[in-house]
């Protein structure tokens, strides 16, 4: 960082690995080389109150190269343009930008693009309004507005998160709807929509929100000059504006045709209070949402990404239910099903995908079972780091995810980077930086509900009588609420009710005869389920191996997709492929069934 006439100048080198190509091209990785220089309004960041609000580079370095890797079919002279635009939306501070973007394997042409910006020289609009100096994030002020997002162009999660992060600029994100994939209306030859609903608190007047709005979406890419209905990389708008009623030439509000669009009444659905009137209809969303046609083209999905592209997990009630492969590197597994011979795993791995229909495995390096012992974090990382770098380099892994099963925050960061899609944590975050870790590699986390320890959980299965998965669901939303005050996204949250963990023999029981009131009594997140080969399985069956459990484990397979599980997590991945398929059939709508 060097200093001058006011500003400091941060420069960047990095090489990052990522897909380029024209849309009609075979995509390909290559690798990039970046050099950014930002120039920093150096007297305004110590105008700042407090050092917190001075720029962290290495959080910004760090979305600037996932944002990169997430852009799709994109030349050079494209990528170099978002890299700016990116920047400059990251920070008001950032006046000045240098962009230079070479491929290094491009000999014929020594392919290099550079670009240098200035904030005033961009094709923007003027700079956001903000919100006046008595605007307080933290007090009650400023007026309750609800705004509908979406996007169908390029990494269409990131294209709402960045423009969730641009909006927190004047004013407060209070609360996010699921994720929902949507069929577009009106003009329906174009790609799936992501929609999401957003409660949001303002001080600014409808006409000045709405401008910011325009700056944010331009910024980003958005051509505003594009005919209606057409693919677009972010679309704000303003749906609710308090209880006001708005008539402009350039803003209706209530926005004129959101009570016949479910992909924005349903998403709505899970912010706005039950007894919320819709300001000239006179009716709750619930009831104009019953008054549209049935909405099968609107379900919720959970976002990751696998090879540098976005992927959709639909964990809808009515879709079928995902089968995860379990896959333990430890030698005292409960099962019996440890292996650190990584040759034999991978082996093992792909004889269950060509017969079965695996969606994701699932790796972990230490043993849960009661009274295990801990694992250090080096013994840990060199048990499944290995592991996960061998599975990523092989081709039937393209469309399979991974999930790292751990409660370590450096084992989770460690494994996201080597190539794995989303957190598993039986503790539910119960180190203090795995949220943290979920929110910076925007990756889903599993959020499962346990009592102790591995050492002090089989002491700990006192539960109301009568109120077992009651309260179980209630000790867990206390870890996802936590979660989602910390900024972790709804659409990121996967629960687990936490079967064999901390319950005996009638809590297990309970749980799996309830488990359809589970996604009731959690806000509706969809939740995996976890049986296989569980203890309270060997004493109703008289087994006493994991090993010899298989056929227990099937019935409660089966109940679990009969009480709307998502996620079905399984050691004997043949047979229960084989319960899923039926399960599925007569549970959920099975498209080549129905």
């Amino acid at each position: 960082i060097l200093s001058t006439m006011g500003y400091s100048v941060i420069s960047i080198n990095r090489t990052i690995s990522c897909v380029l190509g024209a849309p009609h091209q075979h995509d390909f990785l290559t690798q990039i080389l970046l050099v950014l220089k930002m120039h920093v309004d150096f007297d305004k960041i110590w105008e700042e109150d407090h050092i917190n609000h001075t720029i962290d580079y290495n959080v910004l370095c760090t979305r600037l190269v996932s944002y990169i890797k997430q852009l799709h079919s994109k030349t050079i002279e494209y990528m170099t343009g978002r890299v700016v635009q990116f920047v400059f939306m990251h920070d008001p501070r950032i006046q000045k930008v240098e962009v230079s973007i070479r491929n290094p394997l491009d000999v014929a042409y020594d392919a290099i693009v550079s670009v240098k910006r200035s904030r005033n020289e961009m094709v923007l609009p003027p700079d956001l309004v903000l919100c006046p100096n008595d605007f307080n994030q933290d007090d009650l002020t400023g007026e309750t507005v609800y705004l509908g997002l979406g996007s169908n162009i390029d990494n269409k999660a990131m294209n709402i998160r960045v423009a969730l992060e641009a909006l927190a600029e004047f004013g407060v994100v209070e609360k996010l709807s699921f994720m929902y994939e949507t069929v577009p209306r009106y003009n329906e030859d174009q790609p799936l929509f992501l929609n999401i609903a957003c409660k949001y608190r303002t001080s600014l007047t409808a006409e000045n929100l709405l401008k910011n709005i325009k700056i944010i979406e331009q910024s980003m890419g958005r051509n505003l000059l594009a005919e209606r209905n057409t693919p677009r990389l972010i679309d704000i708008d303003i749906l609710l504006f308090g209880e006001e009623e708005i008539l402009l030439s350039t803003l209706v509000v209530p926005h004129p045709q959101m009570h016949e669009r479910d992909f924005v009444i349903g998403p709505l659905l899970d912010i706005v209070p039950p007894d919320l009137l819709h300001p000239t209809k006179k009716k709750t969303f619930f009831e104009l949402y019953q008054e549209l046609d049935e909405c099968p083209d609107i379900r919720p999905v959970v976002p990751t990404m696998l090879n540098l592209r976005e992927i959709y997990m639909n964990l809808d009630t009515n879709s079928p239910c995902l089968l995860m492969s379990i896959v333990n590197t430890t030698p005292d597994s409960f099962s019996g099903d440890g292996c650190s011979d990584i040759d034999a795993i991978v082996e093992k791995l792909h004889s269950h995908t060509l017969v079965s229909n695996v969606s994701i495995i699932d790796i972990g390096g230490e043993s849960t079972k009661p009274g295990a012992e801990l694992v250090p974090v080096e013994e840990e990382l060199d048990r499944v780091i290995p592991l996960i770098l061998r599975l990523r380099e092989l081709e039937w892994m393209n469309n399979i995810l991974i999930s790292i099963d751990t409660s370590k925050s450096e084992i989770a960061k460690a494994a996201i980077e080597a190539g794995a899609n989303i957190i598993n944590d039986i503790t539910a975050g119960s180190d203090p930086n795995m949220l943290d870790i979920a929110i910076e590699y925007n990756v889903p986390i599993i959020l499962m509900h346990s009592r102790g320890n591995a050492k002090t959980m089989t002491k700990l299965k006192d539960y109301p009588s009568g109120k077992i998965i009651e309260t179980v669901a209630q000790e867990l939303m206390k870890k996802v609420d936590e979660a989602l005050r910390r900024g972790v996204y709804p659409w990121q949250i996967i629960t687990d009710p936490g079967i064999g963990f901390a319950k005996g023999l009638k809590e297990n029981l309970s749980v799996l005869k309830n488990l359809s009131s589970w996604r009731l009594l959690t806000k509706d997140f969809p939740y995996l389920s976890g049986p296989s080969r569980k203890g309270f399985i060997g004493i109703l069956t008289d087994k006493k191996a994991g090993k010899d459990r298989v056929f227990g484990t099937t019935a409660t397979v089966a109940a679990s997709v009969q009480g709307g599980c998502s996620i079905i997590r399984v050691h004997d991945v043949k047979e229960m492929d084989q319960v899923l398929k039926v399960s599925n059939a007569i549970y959920r709508n099975t498209p080549e069934i129905m």
